[in-house]
């Protein structure tokens, strides 16, 4: 059974495309964290009841507030584009292409090619919608375009690097032509015929369905996906799976990673964007709740295990190990508990390490359905320290604190049982 999950979570990891959209995320994660930066200054900061409004004047802090905006536009607000970008260059790269930028650019204007001409915006001051043309609204290059982007990176570099490989579509240049212009002119027809063969699909659909592609994926796959890991039961169920392949010593990011973190992060985003609109953030449940709530110290809220054994373990062996993890656990990276303890496979302490997250995030989650502590409004580094990270998630909410101090409590708890049981065990098999 082991040796049959291993081959079929290799598979998954290694998936081509799984694997490319990992390394998306990762590469654009940067743009968030700073987006993130900027809206906690626009509001914690700057905002009405900030920081330096007992300081500078509204008028002040308004017109300071442009600098927040101006990132928040080239960052949150251009999301989709760097998707479709990073992604499509990374899958290139991944299949071993040798030119992954024109996918890269090709996917750029594809994404545009799947843009509606006219948009119905409302203007400052005014009460009804007028028809616009000639722009680029951000409702659609932010985080509502992301499944558009994800879907046209990959349908977009396949079609485009199948067409490139076909000799018929290839120039025949003279042999006193340069390489790089001949690779140039031998790419010019497949990156033709990609954004053609992408704007007659464009049409159809529009003609077919009455909706654009943005409406139409949204309504068919983002919002069911969203739906789904952002509710309650499905995120607490794939946390659960999460927890328990790290369990089994397999890394769960290349496996349930590409299902929950899009997903996570257009929710995080949303919540961003509202917060930074001054309008209420919609999702509980996002990347910096799973964080902040279910990862202090790293899967499995491990840094409460390393306090339990500094506390209450007499075994020598586990201490050591516990002081050299505790340095790396503050800063959320556990793998030295994990593999050095060790966590993975042992039968014991998998019990606690996969119920502690789950347990945590649910009573986080009741927390701040209920009105207790605030919902998270900014994306930080996931190295953040836990309390740290709590108190900046959620844009200075000193409640947020005290519920992750409660819950890092409540995790040690549950570790505690399991602990002493371990020791028992590894003492019994010492005298043996």
């Amino acid at each position: 059974m082991q040796r049959k999950l291993m081959k079929i979570a290799q598979k998954l990891a290694s998936q081509i495309h799984l694997r490319s959209l990992r390394e998306t995320f990762v590469t654009i994660l940067p743009f968030i964290i700073l987006a993130g930066i900027a809206v906690l200054f626009n509001n914690v900061i700057l905002g009405d009841t900030g920081i330096l409004s007992r300081f500078i004047s509204k008028d002040s802090m308004a017109q300071a507030q442009g600098i927040g905006n101006s990132i928040i536009n080239g960052t949150l607000n251009i999301v989709s584009i760097l998707i479709v970008f990073t992604l499509a260059y990374m899958l290139a790269k991944n299949k071993k292409f040798d030119a992954p930028i024109y996918p890269g650019l090709i996917s750029i204007s594809v994404l545009i090619i799947f843009m509606p001409l006219m948009h119905n915006i409302v203007p400052n001051g005014a009460k009804k919608a007028v028809e616009i043309g000639g722009v680029l609204p951000f409702q659609l290059t932010n985080t509502a375009g992301t499944f558009v982007s994800i879907f046209t990176a990959i349908f977009t570099t396949e079609l485009f690097i199948k067409l490139s490989t076909l000799e018929k579509m290839k120039i025949k240049m003279n042999e006193n032509v340069p390489p790089a212009v001949e690779k140039t002119f031998n790419l010019l027809i497949p990156v033709m015929l990609t954004m053609i063969i992408f704007a007659l699909v464009s049409f159809g659909i529009n003609t077919l369905t009455g909706e654009g592609i943005h409406k139409l994926i949204a309504k068919l796959i983002q919002a069911p996906l969203l739906g789904f890991t952002t509710s309650l039961p499905g995120f607490l169920f794939l946390m659960f799976i999460f927890n328990l392949l790290f369990a089994f010593g397999i890394h769960p990011s290349g496996i349930v990673g590409p299902i929950l973190d899009p997903a996570m992060l257009i929710a995080m985003q949303g919540n961003m964007l509202a917060y930074s609109n001054g309008t209420t953030p919609p999702h509980i449940i996002n990347t910096s709740f799973q964080n902040m709530y279910g990862l202090m110290g790293g899967t499995g809220n491990s840094l409460a295990l390393i306090i339990a054994i500094l506390v209450f373990s007499k075994r020598k062996q586990y201490r050591d190990i516990a002081k050299l993890a505790l340095p790396t656990g503050i800063f959320n990276i556990n793998e030295p508990i994990i593999f050095g303890l060790p966590i993975v496979f042992n039968p014991i302490l998998m019990i606690p390490f996969v119920l502690t997250t789950v347990a945590s995030l649910l009573v986080a989650y009741l927390a701040t359905a209920m009105g207790l502590v605030s919902k998270a409004i900014a994306l930080v580094p996931w190295t953040t320290p836990p309390i740290i990270s709590q108190y900046l998630s959620t844009g200075g909410d000193l409640r947020s604190v005290i519920l992750g101090i409660l819950l890092l409590g409540m995790s040690v708890l549950i570790y505690l049982p399991f602990l002493k049981i371990s020791d028992r065990v590894a003492e019994q098999e010492g005298n043996a």
